[in-house]
């Protein structure tokens, strides 16, 4: 299955539904990620842990720094800033700690996807992909890098490195993206796969498109994204310098702080600055 979205030429601009900051709204500042576990309920994660609850009524969870949270099936998993996942599923009210212990060889994980059957994990010279059975993959290529990033299209796995770039593996073989190739920054930040092709943020340098194996520069509203998510059919660009939607060839602010969180649950667009999380539709 081919993981895509369309990024459409334009569209309605979104309106702001709501603003959450602490202390009346959320446990703390500097939202990192947040996601939905019930109906007007949620697990929000930043720099002072992980908790759940809903607005003015939070319980912590885990006091460790979380990095992402991310929905797969009826669960939350969790990635803490010391490599960790943790899995909370909220249809039984089971918090399973450190779910990668044990269950891979090489535990430690710095990035998560979802995939329709489970979660692709991004660690240290590698990948590993969690479904029915665990599978690792550690081609000699990634050897030393960390996973910033990572993503599926159809048979290939998209790899997002801090130093050497993309690479894009298939069928036993691989593809490095690189300076040469036209990538503009060797970091790679965020993958966000759509229907004519991959968009690729980098720390220093916007945004490039990944077609039929080429790099094409694209317009970018931020010069260092950190964040991508597809809305209503329409690529959300968060980073170091705020918040855009696509409308057609223009973009629409909406935020100008930097982009600690960017997430689409239901038909809200949640967005995470350092000092509240705005929602839009």
């Amino acid at each position: 299955m081919i993981w895509a979205v369309a990024i459409c030429l334009a569209g309605s601009p979104l309106r702001l539904d709501s603003e959450w900051a602490p202390p009346n709204y959320l446990p703390f500042a500097r939202t990192h990620a947040v996601a939905a576990t019930g109906p007007g309920a949620y697990a929000i994660g930043g720099l002072r842990g992980l908790y759940r609850g809903k607005p003015g009524s939070w319980q912590k969870v885990d006091e460790r720094p979380v990095k992402q949270l991310v929905q797969s099936g009826g669960s939350v998993w969790a990635l803490f800033g010391d490599g960790s996942v943790d899995k909370l599923d909220f249809d039984t009210d089971r918090l399973v700690f450190d779910v990668m212990s044990g269950r891979l060889k090489r535990p430690w994980v710095a990035s998560l996807t979802p995939t329709a059957s489970g979660l692709l994990c991004g660690g240290s010279g590698g990948w590993a992909e969690l479904a029915k059975a665990s599978v690792e993959t550690y081609p000699k290529e990634l050897e030393g890098q960390v996973v910033t990033a990572i993503a599926r299209t159809g048979g290939t796995v998209w790899v997002g490195t801090q130093r050497k770039g993309l690479f894009a593996f298939s069928g036993g073989k691989s593809q490095r993206f690189g300076f040469a190739a036209g990538l503009p920054d060797s970091w790679v930040t965020a993958l966000l796969p759509t229907s004519d092709g991959l968009v690729v943020a980098v720390a220093d340098g916007g945004l490039v498109r990944i077609s039929d194996g080429k790099v094409q520069p694209i317009p970018s509203p931020s010069k260092r994204p950190r964040l991508l998510a597809q809305f209503r059919s329409r690529l959300v660009v968060g980073g170091m310098e705020g918040c855009w939607l696509q409308d057609g060839k223009s973009w629409q602010q909406l935020s100008s702080e930097e982009t600690t969180c960017l997430t689409a649950i239901g038909d809200k667009l949640a967005v995470g600055t350092p000092y509240k999380l705005m929602w839009w539709r």
